[in-house]
């Protein structure tokens, strides 16, 4: 979902109200608010990645 937040002025300070403004639904129909998502593939940086600087979830994106 999406929101967007309208401030009100209120004296010399502010308040505010979210609104949603969007929801996605899915190809199948179904929203993805409280579903969440599961990764097609599971990739987590080891130590040698951290310490080399290297981003191996980032490079396996970029070749998708």
């Amino acid at each position: 979902m999406e929101s967007r937040l309208f401030e009100h002025p209120a004296g010399s300070s502010y308040s505010g109200t979210s609104v949603t403004v969007a929801n996605l639904i899915m190809t199948d129909g179904k929203i993805l608010e409280g579903r969440g998502v599961v990764p097609d593939l599971i990739i987590l940086p080891g130590a040698g990645d951290l310490a080399s600087g290297d981003d191996p979830v980032l490079a396996a994106a970029a070749r998708q």
